[in-house]
């Protein structure tokens, strides 16, 4: 570990609220945070392999169980990321690698997929002119409805509908 980034996780250690702030502001702005999902998701996943129906899907395609602890450890290190704790930014880094790795294994399976034939550019005719009976859908009512209300901007967002009394929300 080079010197820098051993000095920079050394200003993270400690349990101290401005300390734990600090690390989820830095989590939340790592270049790679969007590839995290909820902690939520990972759970569900982790659910999904140990279910009953899954097991037995496990035992048909495979022969045997598939182990799940691996998922369970990404839960784990996803719970110990939200917590900010001393070890949260190992936990995002790892999250972050198993995101990857995950795009990665999709990626070489889509291109092992012998079913499709990948195109190297668009096809000669993508702009050319809609077909007859698509151009003739757009005169239909509904389209010149939606034209006039984006024309006389009527549109209302769900927040003035429900501030001005004219959408009921029943919870």
């Amino acid at each position: 570990m080079s010197a820098p980034i051993a000095d920079f996780k050394e200003s993270f250690n400690g349990n101290s609220p401005e300390t734990v702030k600090s690390r989820k502001e830095y989590i939340k702005n790592h270049p790679d945070a969007n590839l995290i999902r909820p902690c939520a998701t990972y759970w569900r996943e982790c659910e999904a392999c140990f279910a009953a129906p899954s097991r037995i899907r496990q035992r048909y395609v495979n022969g045997k169980d598939t182990d799940c602890t691996p998922l369970l450890n990404v839960f784990e290190k996803c719970n110990a990321m939200e917590r900010g704790g001393e070890d949260s930014l190992d936990a995002m880094n790892d999250l972050i690698a198993y995101e990857k790795q995950k795009m990665g294994n999709e990626k070489k399976m889509m291109q092992a997929n012998n079913v499709w034939e990948y195109r190297s550019s668009p096809p000669e005719n993508w702009s050319a002119p809609l077909p007859e009976f698509i151009e003739a859908r757009k005169d239909t009512h509904l389209n010149k409805v939606g034209d006039t209300w984006e024309k006389q901007d009527l549109r209302l967002t769900v927040r003035e509908c429900l501030l001005t009394g004219e959408l009921c929300c029943i919870s």
